[in-house]
């Protein structure tokens, strides 16, 4: 398959943590191709106040633009139960973020902080 490879960062830190890991993986399994999932692994949350996280990486090929993957992710996100009022109550049923594309890294931050590039790392030495 053509396309671009893509590195998804997923993380959770509600009750259901591991199954909103689970579904969101299931869902990248679905939208994109030659998919590869790191390990599911916690980490806590940055600000030292909210539950710790779930997280994990996902890589695959896509054939979308940037802005028709992130809005995907998004969607999905809205579907899962993500609402402003669960953020500002520290509850996040799941985070997916387009972190790396192809050759950019479309999110400094994120690719720099230990719950992405524990995965990251992970999938690159595979």
């Amino acid at each position: 398959m053509d396309g671009v490879r893509v590195f998804v960062g997923l993380g959770s830190n509600s009750v259901d943590k591991y199954r909103q890991i689970e579904n969101a993986i299931d869902f990248l399994r679905q939208n994109l191709d030659e998919v590869e999932v790191s390990s599911i692994y916690e980490t806590d949350a940055l600000n030292g106040i909210d539950r710790p996280y779930v997280n994990s990486v996902v890589t695959g090929l896509t054939r979308l633009d940037e802005s028709c993957l992130v809005d995907c992710l998004k969607k999905w996100e809205r579907e899962s139960g993500r609402c402003q009022a669960r953020n500002e109550a520290g509850d996040i049923p799941i985070d997916m973020d387009l972190v790396v594309r192809g050759e950019s890294v479309l999110r400094q931050k994120d690719f720099e902080r230990e719950y992405f590039m524990k995965g990251y790392r992970e999938l690159a030495e595979r």
